[in-house]
């Protein structure tokens, strides 16, 4: 299960956060919602209201968990050796439709995978996303925050990070991270869904 530090917002919550009413389209709609179930569940669309991401732009985490062996090719990148446990792949979402569009990406597998994280995906389970509409591309920093979090090793370079500098933005643990040590790190409110 995942730890008591890591937060959970309701959309309640999100929208009083940002001041944003609920018809104000910032706020995805219930048949768009998604619902996590715990640690080492699977993702599942749902009807209820209870748990929404916003439109708006900004940075977000996927924390997948994989329970199998094995050997999976990520494109012209080369392979990645699986391991049972959880990889956590940090994002941005700028374009249209922001995050709720970008974790609608991420929760479907994709038959043409376009992205490393898409080759991935395939093989794990969606278990949890943190994410900020933060003003600023922290993407970044958010991928050197989860470098120092303990127990964290880098499963291969160049995930995810083809277009900037960054080693990788794809990292493994063998249990969940904790929220609050990435809030820490990162000095950014971080929401949890759910």
């Amino acid at each position: 299960m995942f730890t008591n530090d890591q937060t959970v917002f309701s959309a309640h919550e999100f929208t009083h956060e940002h001041g944003e009413a609920r018809s104000s389209g910032h706020i995805v709609s219930a048949g768009q919602n998604l619902v996590f179930s715990a640690w080492f569940g699977k993702v599942r669309p749902t009807n209820n209201p209870m748990w929404t991401i916003t439109k708006q732009p900004g940075t977000y985490v996927l924390i997948l968990v994989n329970s199998r062996l094995g050997v999976l090719p990520i494109g012209q990148l080369g392979d990645l050796s699986l391991q049972p446990g959880v990889y956590v792949y940090v994002g941005s979402a700028w374009g249209p439709g922001g995050l709720a569009a970008r974790v609608q990406h991420h929760y479907r597998i994709s038959s043409r995978p376009h992205w490393h994280i898409d080759y991935l995906r395939a093989r794990c389970d969606l278990n949890r996303i943190w994410f900020t509409t933060a003003s600023g591309r922290v993407e970044h920093k958010w991928a050197k925050a989860l470098a120092r979090l303990p127990k964290v090793t880098v499963p291969l370079q160049g995930f995810g990070a083809s277009d900037c500098r960054c080693n990788t933005h794809l990292f493994w643990f063998p249990s969940p991270p904790s929220l609050r040590a990435f809030q820490r790190q990162v000095s950014t409110r971080v929401w949890a869904y759910p």
